[in-house]
């Protein structure tokens, strides 16, 4: 039997504590979560009682700290999957549940609610 492994360095990790929004590729509801770290291949969370399963793909926002000088807010929208979970689940009682999501496709946007509150500039076209 041959084993394959791949030679490529682990992704480097930097902490990150940021809002995240999570919910399975098809379902309505958000959850809710904070991250721990991210890399450029994924993101390391917590949230209380998540409901997610191993596997499951996902689409996740995460919103990063504003940046001094920076007038929005910046929203990262990643589609991935459920690479790693950590918790009780069906627990009485809430717990914390720790998730590692891979990301597979990313988008970087204003946040929603400063979309919506944006007020045109002198000389820009709503176009």
């Amino acid at each position: 039997m041959t084993v394959f492994h791949s030679m490529q360095p682990r992704a480097t990790r930097f902490p990150l504590e940021a809002p995240v929004r999570f919910r399975a590729i098809g379902e309505a509801g958000w959850q809710t979560g904070l991250t721990v770290d991210a890399s450029r291949t994924g993101v390391l969370l917590r949230s209380i009682d998540a409901r997610i399963a191993l596997r499951d793909r996902v689409e996740f926002v995460l919103t990063l700290p504003r940046v001094e000088g920076a007038h929005d807010r910046v929203e990262v929208r990643c589609r991935g999957g459920v690479a790693r979970f950590e918790g009780d689940v069906g627990a009485a009682q809430a717990s914390e549940t720790t998730l590692a999501l891979t990301i597979d496709d990313e988008e970087f946007g204003r946040s929603e609610r400063e979309r919506l509150t944006a007020q045109p500039q002198a000389g820009q076209n709503d176009a």
